[in-house]
Parts: structure tokens; C-alpha cells; sequence
């Protein structure tokens, strides 16, 4: 439940920036599926973002594939490391 409050608040965040900065900064979502949110529910949330801010970048960080194919306009797959360990 509080995963969902939090992007919720995010969203009214963005929508506030936009509206009163004019400034449509990008939504980003680090682990959308976690121990709190099974698909069903990362499912609503991606439904929400998408009604809510139909003209942000949405940036999702995951592990999962979602079945969102009309959601997504592309996927980035990043199998090595963005930064070098020595």
C-alpha cells in the first residue's frame, strides 16, 4: 500500500512542476515489481502513470518484462556494467 501512495505522490508532484513551472521533468520508477507489488498491482501503477502523465518520459528500472506492449515504446537491455570496477 505504500508503494502505491508514494507513486501516487509523484505524480502529483510532476503534475504540480509542470503546471506551475512549466517544466515536464521525466517519472522514474526504480523496481516496480517488489516484494510489496505482485503484477496485478505493478499493472494498475503502470495504468495510473500512463492516464496520469500520458505526455512524460517514463523511465522503469526492472528485472521483470511487463505486458504492457502499448505502454512501452522501446526497452533498453543493459547486461554489462555502466560503470568500471577496478
Amino acid at each position: 500500500m505504500s508503494y502505491k501512495l508514494i507513486i501516487s505522490f509523484r505524480i502529483a508532484y510532476l503534475l504540480a512542476i509542470e503546471k506551475y513551472k512549466n517544466i515536464r521533468l521525466p517519472f522514474l520508477v526504480d523496481s516496480l515489481r517488489n516484494v510489496e507489488l505482485d503484477e496485478t498491482n505493478a499493472n494498475l501503477i503502470l495504468n495510473a502513470i500512463k492516464q496520469k502523465l500520458p505526455n512524460h518520459q517514463i523511465i522503469i528500472a526492472s528485472i521483470y518484462e511487463y505486458e504492457h506492449n502499448d505502454f512501452f515504446d522501446g526497452i533498453e537491455v543493459i547486461k554489462d556494467r555502466l560503470i568500471p570496477v577496478n
